[in-house]
């Protein structure tokens, strides 16, 4: 069965923002990958940011032995404060089986002011589909 790629999305402005974004699963099935796209203007030094996609509520990214997060990103500025725009790409296949009605979040953390546009791309493979029932039927 095909792919349903399902976009989380949010935006940031700097500080904690735990779930940034939520959906819930919409069927049983299995993560295949997670596809981030996230941009950000880091114009400090020092100015950062961390998110994460979890099936936690609030953010596990300072946390040993979290067993929430499934995937995260971040980046973090360093030298002459100026214009630094920052693009973060990255695909990360996995094989997560998950069940219908599970929810995910997107949880972010950020320097104060950081303007910051994240995408999440989903590839979910529901499980669907009735099982072929016995041949007798034929």
């Amino acid at each position: 069965m095909a792919d349903i790629i399902i976009q989380m999305y949010g935006s940031g402005t700097g500080g904690t923002e735990d779930a940034l974004a939520n959906i819930d699963i919409p069927e049983d099935g299995t993560i295949r990958g997670v596809d981030w796209s996230v941009h950000a203007d880091l114009d400090a030094d020092t100015e950062n940011f961390r998110t994460e996609l979890s099936f936690i509520a609030t953010n596990q990214l300072a946390t040993n032995d979290s067993r929430g997060i499934i995937s995260r990103v971040g980046a973090q500025a360093s030298g002459t404060p100026g214009f630094q725009a920052v693009s973060v790409q990255k695909y990360v296949p996995m094989n997560i089986q998950v069940a219908g009605g599970e929810r995910l979040y997107l949880n972010h953390i950020g320097s104060a002011g950081l303007a910051v546009d994240i995408a999440c791309l989903i590839h979910f493979e529901p499980r669907g589909g009735v099982q072929r029932r016995s041949a007798r039927r034929r």
